[in-house]
């Protein structure tokens, strides 16, 4: 029998974790695997029904609150010709040359579609037909478009600390597999850890003599330590367990297709961004709608008219005003105007800002949407609208505060553009013209001018309506013509 030394044990290695490397380490490594793991599996739900012919969509708007959120990502199937129209459930459809994912809640006598957002006070403004139906909601996978939603809406600082997150988890799960290779050891033996030139080792435990019996040299046993195997699985199936945990945990990470008998919103597809359609709605035939009162303030005799109708909302009062429509104050049909406006308004504020350019408008600008550097725009002289050829082009001017135009300003609309294709949302107030007499020079306005505080209307010709949301919209020897 022959009597070998065994090196002795170090704690931390081969014993339980200590702080250095332990318990620390594998908590980290725990939650940064599960993470990983977790995002691979939520996009792999929302990916790999899209390779059998379904199509997934990122949804932006909030048109269809609570149950699906900015982000969550909504998988739908074609709706065969031969299928009795899903009345009551989710659809996809084409409006206004936007993709919508609202609720189908019935059919007119025309057999054209009545749709309606959940969140929404009232059914959708536009019209659609069973051809214009695209698909019919299956799959909700919760949270894994977030990032795309922030790309889009250039919401940097959730996107930056979203990448940091990931990144960091990426870096944490690669260290420990590194680390679990060295402490394996090539053969999955442990290695030694002291250093060169140590004698001893650190600990203080005393040395431990073990007796391990010989069999004439032919079946030597192993007298090593026995190995200690942390295979890469083990760690993932710590995050495995996590993700079912969690799952279990926060319903409805993924729901299959009964979440569309309750809410859902508008999305947007993998390949093409889309948001709820932008949408006169009820605003159509009105010139002029505001919040308290639509009065023409011009010295001594009244020269305002609306060619079109006019809405006061909660307010009563329109005064001095010639309006060739009707004059709605604080009824339903005004009610339906604002309400019009305001998901306009909603719909407008989803796209995202394609460029910031100077405050001063000039010169000649293509399709898009346009924010200033100091958050106003002021347009003292021309400013031209080409749309290229492409009628359907949209403008889009956004301001966090003012909007004005000088006297003698114009907007000037070419290549095909159309008055009802321009926007302009307005942070605080507009003043549109500075003439108030009737022989200044004329301004030439065009568009919708949804205001948020007070609009002042001072000598133009405006092709198009005005909107004030919370004030009054006053007029100076000025015409309104709706361009619808």
């Amino acid at each position: 029998m022959t009597l070998t030394a065994s090196a002795p044990q170090r704690a931390g290695r081969s014993g339980g974790p200590t702080l250095r490397g332990g318990w620390v380490e594998l908590v980290a490594s725990a939650v940064a695997r599960s993470y990983l793991v977790f995002l691979a599996t939520m996009a792999a739900t929302a990916f790999l029904p899209t390779l059998f012919g379904w199509t997934g969509s990122v949804v932006q708007s909030g048109s269809m609150e609570p149950n699906v959120s900015a982000g969550d990502v909504v998988l739908t199937t074609p709706l065969p010709a031969d299928s009795p129209l899903p009345i009551g459930r989710v659809i996809t459809f084409h409006a206004d040359d936007e993709l919508v994912v609202h609720r189908l809640v019935g059919v007119n006598d025309d057999d054209s579609l009545v749709t309606k957002g959940d969140a929404n006070p009232e059914v959708d403004p536009w019209s659609a037909t069973r051809d214009d139906i695209t698909g019919q909601g299956r799959l909700l996978v919760r949270y894994v478009g977030l990032p795309g939603f922030w790309l889009s809406h250039h919401e940097a600082l959730p996107l930056a600390l979203w990448g940091s997150l990931t990144l960091l988890a990426i870096v944490i799960a690669a260290g420990t597999l590194k680390r679990d290779d060295r402490r394996d050891g090539p053969d999955g033996a442990e290695p030694d850890d002291t250093e060169p030139g140590d004698t001893e080792p650190d600990d203080t435990e005393p040395d431990v003599t073990t007796a391990h019996p010989v069999d004439d040299g032919s079946d030597a046993a192993a007298s090593v330590p026995e190995k200690r195997k942390r295979p890469v699985l083990s760690r993932l199936g710590i995050g495995a367990v996590a993700v079912a945990a969690l799952t279990l945990a926060v319903p409805g990470v993924a729901q299959a297709q009964g979440v569309f008998t309750a809410q859902t919103r508008a999305t947007a597809s993998w390949t093409a961004q889309s948001y709820s359609p932008i949408s006169v709605g009820a605003m159509a035939g009105y010139g002029a709608i505001a919040n308290t009162s639509i009065t023409d303030a011009s010295f001594l005799l009244h020269f305002s008219t609306i060619y079109g109708s006019a809405a006061t909302t909660p307010g009563t009062t329109v005064s001095n005003v010639t309006v060739s429509g009707t004059t709605d104050k604080n009824n339903a049909a005004a009610t339906r105007a604002m309400a019009a406006a305001t998901t306009a308004r909603t719909a407008v504020g989803q796209r995202p800002v394609t460029q910031t350019i100077s405050p001063t408008l000039s010169g000649t600008l293509t399709g898009g949407v346009y924010a200033s550097t100091t958050g106003a725009f002021t347009l003292p002289g021309t400013v031209t609208l080409d749309a290229q050829g492409d009628s359907s082009a949209r403008f889009v001017f956004r301001t966090t505060s003012t909007l004005a135009m000088s006297e003698g300003a114009k907007v000037v609309l070419t290549g095909g553009a159309k008055a009802s294709n321009v926007w302009w949302i307005v942070g605080t107030s507009a003043t549109l013209g500075t003439n108030t007499t009737l022989f200044g020079a004329a301004t030439a306005a065009v568009g919708n001018y949804l205001v948020n505080g007070a609009a002042n209307v001072r000598g133009i010709t405006l092709t198009g309506r005005v909107v004030s949301y919370t004030g009054a919209v006053t007029m100076y020897t000025s015409t309104v013509t709706p361009s619808d």
